[in-house]
């Protein structure tokens, strides 16, 4: 699945991220009940974390990328 600019998940009832997912620009997961990133996650811009109970990385992401 690929989204070529944002997307902004914050505040929904969303648990999972579907594996392979590209975002091209800005991903938002603020409020999310998602506890894992898929492997394979692909972010171009932020990966805004606030909120959730993400606490590992997949290799695909930047740490620079990441608001906590």
């Amino acid at each position: 699945l690929t989204v070529g600019g944002n997307l902004d998940l914050r505040g929904t009832g969303i648990t999972a991220l579907p594996d392979g997912l590209t975002v091209g620009g800005n991903l938002d997961l603020r409020g999310t009940g998602i506890t894992a990133l898929p492997d394979g996650l692909t972010v171009g811009g932020n990966l805004d974390l606030r909120g959730t109970g993400i606490t590992a990385l997949p290799a695909s992401i930047r740490p620079e990328q990441v608001i906590r």
